[in-house]
């Protein structure tokens, strides 16, 4: 019985892990960070940076001049957990941007990234 019993908690241990659950492989995701006013585009958030989580762990994109990435991530579900400029200053996220993503093994995902611009006065030239 208790070779048994031992048998069977091996089998529910490798079958319920992590690692088994968890879908394995990477794959790409892109996009733009971008500044709206009223619902319209307004310029590309230069430089800035995105930062996403999945499973705990955090990831920051870093965009480029024209404020597009693109990166490589662990399949799964992936969370935008914040923003920012160049600067390092915190940017708000725009009311119809969506928080979540679904990265695919081999696929390549698009997932952009929309923030309300700064006050005039505030803005970048």
């Amino acid at each position: 019985m208790m070779m048994r019993l031992a048998r069977i908690t091996c089998i529910f241990i490798v079958l319920f892990s992590p690692g088994v659950l968890a879908a394995e492989g990477t794959g790409t995701v892109s996009g733009t960070v971008a500044y709206v006013e009223n619902g319209k585009f307004v310029g590309e958030v230069k430089n800035g940076t995105v930062v996403v989580a999945s499973n705990g762990h955090e990831v920051p994109l870093k965009a480029n001049e024209q404020g597009d990435f693109t990166v490589e991530l662990a399949v799964g579900k992936w969370l935008l957990v914040r923003v920012f400029d160049a600067d390092g200053k915190k940017l708000v996220r725009d009311k119809t941007q969506a928080r979540w993503f679904t990265i695919s093994a081999d696929r390549n995902s698009r997932f952009d990234v929309v923030v309300q611009a700064p006050k005039k006065e505030a803005r970048p030239h």
